[in-house]
């Protein structure tokens, strides 16, 4: 679970934290903001028991809740965010003391410290509005899921159209290149009958020519035979 952790300038460090103590957190920011004075209300909690001497602090921070990893260095001084802030406390005490106080390093001063057994009397109340917001989210998820669907399942519909106008289209082109192809073929053989009749016609005429030079030539050797007859 992602902590939203305020930053004040590239020196924080943000961190993930699963647990403040025996509330996740889901419940902090609602217990936080349930009895915020402000900027700077704040409490803080064990990190429990597989984290020993380690703590979060959680504090109000713009008008929203954020949290914050504090953890010994080696030498004992607990550091928050990775860093020693004021006169390196050893105790969560000290470090509260020092957060109270102006620093160039931390965002806010610390101000309305969240009662301990205000913490404990509204817990309930803050299972009672993590559980409201995790139907909310699950409400929320299942209608993304479903918008999700829909939309694939329209991508899906406008594929499949897409695909049914391709295909038809490709059928229309098909048809209209067989259609073309059956013209040229029709054009082809036309002009294939027109050349074999000029050609028959060419040869009829050369025959006819032919034939009719043949009487011309037949006629002129008869009257040259009958001339000579006339002349003897």
């Amino acid at each position: 679970v992602c902590v939203c952790v305020c930053v004040f300038n590239e020196r924080y460090r943000i961190y993930t934290v699963k647990a403040i103590g025996s509330l996740s957190t889901v419940l902090t920011p609602a217990l936080l903001m349930a009895h915020t004075q402000g900027d700077g209300t704040f409490f803080t909690r064990p990190r429990g028991a597989a984290a020993p001497g380690e703590y979060v602090l959680s504090v109000v921070f713009k008008g929203r809740p954020s949290h914050h990893l504090i953890k010994p260095n080696l030498e004992g001084v607990l550091m928050v965010n990775g860093r020693v802030l004021g006169d390196k406390p050893k105790d969560i005490e000290g470090v509260i003391a020092n957060l109270r106080q102006t620093h160039p390093e931390w965002p806010v001063v610390l101000t309305h410290a969240v009662p301990r057994q205000r913490t404990r009397a509204n817990t309930a109340g803050a299972d009672s509005a993590a559980a409201e917001a995790a139907r909310q989210a699950e409400a929320a998820a299942r209608k993304a899921d479903e918008i999700r669907k829909a939309e694939e399942a329209r991508q899906a519909d406008e594929r499949a159209r897409q695909q049914r106008e391709a295909e038809q289209r490709r059928q229309a082109e098909q048809r209209q290149q067989e259609a073309e192809q059956a013209e040229q073929r029709r054009q082809a053989e036309q002009r294939q009958r027109e050349a074999e009749q000029e050609a028959e016609q060419r040869r009829q005429e050369q025959q006819r020519q032919e034939e009719e030079r043949r009487r011309q030539e037949q006629q002129r050797q008869e009257e040259d035979q009958k001339r000579q007859e006339e002349e003897k």
